[in-house]
């Protein structure tokens, strides 16, 4: 699992599971007096139900396996974590006597881990810049392999990356902005964090998004792409007609920068190469299986012709 993908699902689960807000609520009782932990309760149920509606394909799930959360989460476990705190209530025990159930000093510490691992991820790994990844001027790429990627891909898929986003900055007069690699992040797959402007980003975004929903869809391929206007309507095609109907390109340039964004495309796609959100939408399997088909009948149909 890549750092990125780590840190966002630690966070999730730091949200969902509630961790704050029940290290919270243990860490305010008041010591030396008697407790009362009615508000508990409800934080574990929502937590609980929270913790069911995770799937067993869920990357998250991986986390919490290697935490031992099933069994924190089991039935038995929150009914006797329930039982302990609502008895100390109403025996008017101390906030001591919480920690010499070991049922709740395991659940707290789960929570506390959540909570401390967290903030490790965004402070040390990412230094505080997390956030920047889901900035309209950065794009995160997701490269979905099977093995190790040799140095050669890595190199023409930045190549791939950097021509496709310098004909979209000649459209869109933005040449003067150099993009950056923000984040370049290996695992089990990879992300390759890309910033350039905002609206770059955003053209980037729209040709995977719509030319993604045709491989998805299963409508690919016969040169569709070209002579169906599949693209036709997006804004930086509609910049290419307009500079080109202005007299700012001549018909031939206008058709090597539409010819260039599809090629491009085309080609990371075939490296397995997708916007990170897009491959979000299904699960990496179903991704990986649709590139391969993309592939495969591309392949059959550039042999055809």
């Amino acid at each position: 699992m890549q750092k990125l993908d780590f840190t966002e699902n630690i966070n999730q689960l730091r949200e969902i599971l509630k961790s704050d807000s029940i290290v919270n609520f243990i860490d305010g009782l008041q010591s030396n007096i008697k407790i009362n932990t009615n508000a508990l309760t409800p934080l574990v149920i929502e937590s609980k139900s929270n913790f069911d509606k995770i799937t067993a394909d869920d990357s998250k799930t991986v986390i919490l396996n290697a935490l031992n959360a099933s069994n924190l989460y089991s039935e038995k476990s929150i009914g006797d974590l329930i039982n302990a705190t609502v008895n100390a209530t109403l025996q008017g025990h101390q906030k001591v006597h919480l920690f010499l159930n070991s049922t709740l000093l395991s659940y707290y510490h789960f929570h506390f881990t959540i909570i401390q691992t967290s903030n490790l991820c965004d402070k040390v790994l990412f230094k505080d810049n997390l956030g920047e990844l889901s900035d309209d001027d950065t794009i995160v790429f997701r490269i979905l392999i099977d093995d190790e990627l040799e140095v050669s891909r890595y190199t023409k898929i930045l190549n791939l990356i950097s021509e496709l986003i310098e004909v979209i900055q000649k459209i869109n007069s933005d040449t003067e902005s150099k993009p950056t690699i923000s984040l370049l992040d290996s695992g089990s797959d990879t992300n390759i964090g890309v910033k350039t402007t905002v609206e770059t980003a955003k053209s980037i975004f729209q040709i995977f998004k719509e030319v993604w929903d045709w491989v998805v869809n299963r409508k690919f391929y016969k040169s569709k792409l070209r002579n169906a206007g599949l693209l036709d309507n997006l804004n930086v095609m509609m910049a290419i007609k307009t500079a080109q109907d202005n007299g700012v390109i001549d018909e031939n340039t206008a058709k090597i920068y539409k010819e260039t964004i599809i090629r491009r495309t085309e080609d990371l796609l075939e490296l397995n190469v997708v916007p990170k959100v897009l491959i979000e939408a299904k699960t990496e399997d179903n991704s990986k299986r649709l590139l391969a088909e993309f592939t495969e009948i591309k392949m059959l149909e550039s042999g055809n012709k």
